[in-house]
Parts: C-alpha cells; structure tokens; sequence
C-alpha cells in the first residue's frame, strides 16, 4: 500500500524538521485519490471483508491518529502525481505538467 510508504516518509521528515529546529511543524496534507484505502484508514471497526487488513494499515490509521498527517480526498481526475507513476493520455500529461509548474526548456 503506498500510502503506508508515503506515512513513513512523512514521519522521517517530521522528526528531520524537528531536529532541525523547526518545532512549529504541523501535519502533512497527502492527497489520495483511493477511497477504499481512506475508509480503511478512517474506520477502525474490524469486518469480515477487511481482516486481511495488515500491519501497513494500522500504520496509516495510527498516522492519521497521531497527526502526523491528514488525508484530503482527490478526484482520479485532479491527481497530479499521475505524471510520475502512469502512461498518461496527451491531454492530461499537460494538465499534470501545468499544475506542477513545470515547462520547457
């Protein structure tokens, strides 16, 4: 699950700014386009259906917990990080690349 990856990289930099000096550090915004994945996170009833649930999981539910970050739900359509992990039509390729700043050389 990558959101459990993207928790842990948001813990590491927490602690990183906090050694740095910076303590007015406040939770880390992750934009997750997945729902399913955000249910899992936001309801700790246990399910029939959800007791393959593993360790990563908890991590994430424990993340959001501890406010180490929050998830905001996103469209498939608005996810800009498409452009490092997909194939991407034309039309959303510029899209991406116009959202993230980026342009020519």
């Amino acid at each position: 699950m990558a959101l459990a990856k993207t928790a842990k990289e948001a813990a590491y930099l927490r602690t990183l700014l906090r050694e740095l000096g910076d303590s007015g550090f406040s939770e880390i915004t992750v934009f997750c386009d997945n729902r399913d994945a955000q249910i899992l996170t936001e309801n700790p009833a246990f399910h029939v259906r959800t007791k393959h649930i593993d360790i990563r999981h908890h991590y994430v539910r424990q993340a959001v917990k501890n406010g180490i970050l929050t998830l905001k739900p996103i469209s498939t359509t608005e996810m800009v990080a498409d452009i490092f992990t997909k194939i991407l039509p034309k039309s959303k390729h510029y899209i991406c690349i116009e959202a993230l700043g980026l342009r020519g050389i």
